[in-house]
């Protein structure tokens, strides 16, 4: 009889084990779906930040459009009442002075960075042997935000290793990576003190690969330093301002910017140079 009761008693226990172990997955497989919910929720959020993003560029350019438009014809912008007034064409300003008319460029920002890319190059630039090659493939792993990239950059341009040797170049770069790596740090208190020169700053177009809406430039020189784009060489559309020596610059849907140039300091800009398809 103890027997039977002790078997009762075992079996009752691993009823209950097993209830609590149905509720325990049951449990799982509703924070599973809740997160799975939460990222959804979040890809969408993301997708729509950048749909608005892209909205207001293309408002901008259109805005910068009609103001050329209006700037051409000599008209005066009409509001409330007086758009409805009939009023006499100003005279239309000389070919000169269109010519001078510029439109003013939108100002672009920085695109999220991507981990996984900043790996893939990271590891490219340590298997690569040409020195060009690997400064370029550590500069967009950089801008991917991967800190050692940017301090091994630093070398290259403190040393001259495959780019001009540049100590202000170098300098930021070891600026970008000193968040996370501590020999960055180091070598900035060594470096000599000494302040920029815009007027005697230079640049040159090294590569650039376009993929999902978003450019990524690379460039050898001393800055400071503006990128220009356009959907086609001349005036520029759009603009982009960084200390460094490369970029990864979030574009707008419409228009197509399919061209770049870069602005050294107080300088003259580069070459046009397409945006190469990645």
């Amino acid at each position: 009889m103890a027997a039977e009761s002790r078997l009762a008693a075992t079996r009752t226990e691993l009823d209950a084990i097993e209830t609590r172990l149905r509720a325990a997955s049951a449990e799982a497989g509703t924070a599973e779906i809740r997160r799975d919910t939460a990222r959804s929720e979040a890809a969408r959020a993301e997708a729509g930040l950048a749909g608005l993003r892209d909205r207001i560029a293309e408002a901008e350019l259109r805005l910068a459009a009609l103001t050329r438009r209006i700037d051409e014809t000599g008209a005066e912008p009409l509001i409330g009442l007086s758009a409805t007034a009939a009023t006499r064409p100003a005279p239309k300003p000389p070919a000169a002075a269109l010519a001078a008319a510029a439109v003013p460029p939108v100002t672009l920002h920085a695109a999220p960075s991507d981990p996984r890319a900043a790996q893939r190059l990271y590891r490219q630039a340590l298997a690569s042997t040409d020195l060009l090659d690997i400064a370029i493939a550590y500069s967009r792993a950089a801008v991917n935000g991967q800190a050692r990239a940017a301090y091994y950059l630093g070398q290259i341009y403190e040393v001259g290793d495959g780019v001009g040797r540049d100590i202000d170049t170098a300098r930021q770069w070891y600026m970008t990576a000193s968040v996370e790596v501590d020999a960055a740090r180091a070598r900035l208190s060594d470096l000599p003190e000494r302040p920029a020169e815009p007027e005697r700053a230079q640049a040159w177009p090294l590569a650039s690969a376009l993929s999902d809406g978003v450019a990524e430039l690379v460039w050898q020189g001393s800055g400071p330093f503006v990128v220009e784009l356009a959907p086609e060489p001349g005036p520029p559309s759009a603009v982009f301002a960084t200390p460094l020596t490369a970029a990864r610059i979030a574009l707008p849907s419409r228009p197509a910017l399919a061209w770049w140039r870069v602005r050294a300091g107080t300088g003259a800009p580069t070459e046009w140079q397409p945006l190469t398809p990645e």
